[in-house]
């Protein structure tokens, strides 16, 4: 299975007089434009997923829609608890085989626990050196559900800035 690893675009401070709780930060414009652009950029790679997973999180969810409009998943966007922040593997390799599984997915979430799933999957601890920017995005390829250590790889770790290059 592909998975693809995204995390959400740029948000609104959390520490903004209008924001009154972290789950509900939205998108800014700037986010928004953004996380647009990525989407291009991965639909120019020719990126294509069968199912988009995403936290519940105003901004997650959003980012996620975006790459819906984009990527056109045959299996549409789902949103699911498995993906809120601090997310256990297990719950989302039962989100993923109910899902069929799929031959590939992606799913946007958070940091550090979407920096911490690779690291853990890639190199069987959480201290890698890996680092999700604002709406950047990894492809893992993974041999089975649940995954174990020898059975991932880790085919690349694309910041948004170069993934909207691939669109001018």
């Amino acid at each position: 299975m592909r998975l693809y690893v995204v995390r959400h675009g740029i948000a609104v401070d959390r520490l903004s007089p209008s924001v009154t709780s972290d789950a509900e930060r939205w998108l800014t414009e700037e986010g928004k434009t953004k996380t647009l652009a990525v989407a291009e950029g991965l639909e120019a790679l020719g990126v294509k997923v069968d199912v988009i997973l995403t936290s519940p999180l105003v901004r997650a969810r959003q980012t996620a829609e975006i790459l819906t409009e984009v990527l056109e998943p045959t299996g549409g966007l789902v949103e699911t608890g498995a993906l809120e922040p601090g997310f256990s593997m297990t719950e989302l390799c039962e989100v993923l085989m109910a899902q069929g599984p799929p031959e590939s997915a992606m799913i946007v979430g958070h940091e550090p626990d979407l920096s911490e799933l690779i690291s853990t999957l890639v190199w069987g601890d959480d201290r890698g050196e890996v680092e999700m920017k604002k709406a950047g995005c990894a492809l893992l390829e993974i041999d089975a559900l649940p995954p174990s250590e020898a059975g991932v790889t880790l085919r690349w770790l694309i910041p948004p800035k170069v993934l909207m290059r691939l669109i001018r």
